[in-house]
């Protein structure tokens, strides 16, 4: 981990809200500090677990007209940074953001109301979720864009080599009910396997979300990950997809399904519920049936109930 980076991570959480409060009133600053916090447990046949899930606290502020920022701290299961960002609005519906961020690789997965180990198999797919760099961002018309250039390490991890990770995102949207995104990302890393070599790595997705009636929403997702390591000129390709498929009952109430086939080849069905009790709570529901290759099918059943702390869900 780079301990100069957590150390400058620490100093802005400490000293952005001070130059907020200082001169709020002269150029209307904003901070926004809110924080969610998971509790989930997990029934199989071979075991039972509980376990405390995704915690975090967020920052986002305004600093001036057209200059915000963005902190993000993780603190279950491991304590880490995880954003620390700044962005510029260059004009209208375009923008510049620096610093530590997502990739947009991290958002082919299904939305949290599907159980998080359904996409860890298409997760694997990808080298990182969360990382530094700089990003250009906008919208114009139906099209909107995400070019990123990023070190391809990982977040809160000095770079270890020259090269960087180019990233490029286009969603196309003539209408409300329709949309279709396409995403790649590949670059250069170091690898150490018996032999020092280069390892090239990319992946790509292609995600549509259909909404034919009001409430219903279908998501198709097709994900690819390769590999390519130049001294053995070995080449390894994994592709997975799944079909996401939610109803709104009402505003307290969705209903799921989704199937997937991950790069191993397995499937899984997944059927749930998403109860919203208040604006800050809700609670979620899963039944997954796995068909692994061998023939065998495992059962499983999951909760997870998230709290929000200083924002409506």
């Amino acid at each position: 981990m780079n301990k100069r980076f957590i150390s400058v991570a620490i100093a802005v959480f400490l000293l952005l809200p001070a130059m907020i409060f200082a001169d709020g009133e002269k150029n209307q600053e904003t901070i926004d500090i809110w924080a969610y916090f998971q509790a989930q447990s997990e029934w199989t046949k071979d075991a039972r677990t509980f376990s405390l899930g995704t915690s975090r606290i967020m920052v986002d502020g305004k600093i001036m007209k057209g200059i915000s920022y963005s902190l993000q701290g993780q603190v279950s299961p491991t304590i880490q940074v995880i954003h620390v960002n700044f962005s510029l609005d260059l004009f209208k519906n375009h923008s510049l953001t620096i610093g530590q961020q997502s990739s947009p690789f991290k958002f082919f997965s299904p939305p949290p109301e599907t159980k998080p180990t359904v996409v860890y198999p298409l997760g694997s797919l990808v080298s990182t979720f969360d990382d530094i760099g700089i990003a250009l961002k906008g919208k114009m018309g139906p099209f909107s864009y995400q070019f990123l250039m990023l070190n391809g390490k990982g977040a809160n991890y000095k770079d270890d080599n020259k090269s960087k990770d180019a990233t490029a995102l286009m969603t196309f949207s003539p209408i409300k009910q329709f949309s279709l995104t396409g995403f790649w990302q590949g670059g250069y890393q170091e690898w150490t396997q018996q032999i020092e070599q280069r390892h090239y790595r990319e992946g790509m997705w292609l995600q549509a979300k259909i909404k034919p009636v009001s409430g219903l929403t279908i998501t198709p997702t097709w994900v690819r990950r390769n590999d390519r390591t130049q001294e053995r000129d070995i080449t390894y390709k994994r592709e997975g997809w799944y079909v996401l498929t939610t109803y709104d009952v009402n505003q307290k109430l969705r209903v799921l399904a989704q199937y997937l086939k991950d790069a191993n080849k397995e499937t899984e069905w997944t059927i749930g519920l998403v109860f919203k009790k208040t604006n800050r709570m809700r609670t979620l529901l899963n039944g997954t049936l796995r068909k692994t290759l061998d023939g065998k099918t495992n059962l499983g059943l999951y909760i997870m109930t998230q709290f929000n702390v200083g924002k409506d869900l």
